[in-house]
Formats: C-alpha cells, structure tokens, sequence
C-alpha cells in the first residue's frame, strides 16, 4: 500500500534572490540619475553665475569707454591718436584694445579709464578660478557697418567723424567650452 505523501508549500518569509537584485538595480539607476540630475544643476547655476559677472563686465566696459569719450581719456595703440577726442578726426578701421583703470602704469597721469594695445584684460572676481577676458573694438562706422544707423532716419549714414562703433566682447572657458557676450554700441563725438 502506497501512502500519499502530500506536500504542503510552507509560506516563506522574505524575497528571493531575484527580487533582491532587481531592487538593488532599480535603486541604483535612480541614485545614479539622481546625481548626474544635481551635477547638470549645479553646472548650470555656476555658468549662470559665470555669465552674469561676465554681463556686469561687458556692461563696466561700455560705461567705461562713454566716461574715456567725455574726459577725452587716454588712447593708445591707434596711429595718430593720444586722447578720445582724436578719434574722430582720424579713420582706424577697426582697433581692438583693452581698458586700463586709472593709476595702472600705463594709464598714469589720467583720472580716468584708459584705452590701449591691442590684448584682452583678464579679470578673475568671484568666478571660482575661471579667468573672463574682455577687449574692447572700436570701429569706423561705414556702410558697412549697419549697427550705427539711426532708428528714425534709416537712411541717415552717420560718419567716422561723428561716431565710433564700440564692441565690447568678453570670453571665458569652463568645462562645457568657449562662452561669449558680446556688447555693441555707437559712441558719437561729445559736443
């Protein structure tokens, strides 16, 4: 006589080995695209950051070249020309130069900022080591050059005797690359 033996499923407490290691995958692929989620953010505020100082930099440069128009500060590295106001009476083309603040060696002797050889200026506040560089382009206004016109009258040309294209371009590298802003105006002859 055959006895059946009957087999009961005894209930088991705990996961298998499979479900373990299913969690532990999960978990990780959410701890890893957490982290990579904090370091996108954190690169971002730090160019954010970067490109507004940068900004404010761009923005000092053009004020700083309205305040060398009206002293009639130093200029140098353009032919023929010591001081702003000779600018105007001579054509340059296209001069890039870098500001010096007043009191630097080269800007002795002025109470204001100063123009001079061709360079960028490297400037390094409060960016995390990053070095920002800013230059200065002055430009003939030709027909060439349409940033110059005036709104009202399109048609109206003005001359190289009666105002200057200004750029003002400044440059950094992090480690997502090469970053610029740039700042363009028109600077007339004070009268």
């Amino acid at each position: 006589m055959f006895m059946k033996k009957r087999f009961r499923l005894i209930p088991q407490k705990g996961q298998t080995l499979i479900e373990v290691i299913v969690a532990l995958a999960l978990g990780i692929v959410i701890i890893v695209a957490l982290v990579g989620l904090g370091t996108r953010a954190n690169r971002s505020v730090n160019f954010a950051k970067i490109a507004e100082v940068a900004s404010k930099y761009a923005q000092e440069g053009q004020e700083a070249v309205r305040q060398i128009r009206d002293l009639d500060g130093k200029v140098s590295g353009v032919p023929a020309v010591t001081k702003w106001s000779e600018l105007y009476d001579n054509p340059i083309g296209s001069a890039t130069l870098k500001l010096r603040v007043p009191g630097t060696p080269s800007c002795t002797g002025s109470t204001s900022w100063c123009l001079e050889t061709a360079g960028a200026d490297d400037i390094a506040s409060d960016t995390a080591g990053i070095v920002i560089k800013r230059e200065v382009t002055l430009s003939d206004n030709t027909p060439a050059f349409d940033e110059c016109r005036i709104p009202s009258d399109p048609e109206l040309i003005l001359t190289s005797s009666q105002v200057k294209s200004v750029l003002v371009k400044v440059t950094w590298t992090d480690s997502s690359g090469d970053h610029e802003i740039n700042l363009q105006s028109c600077v007339t002859r004070k009268t």
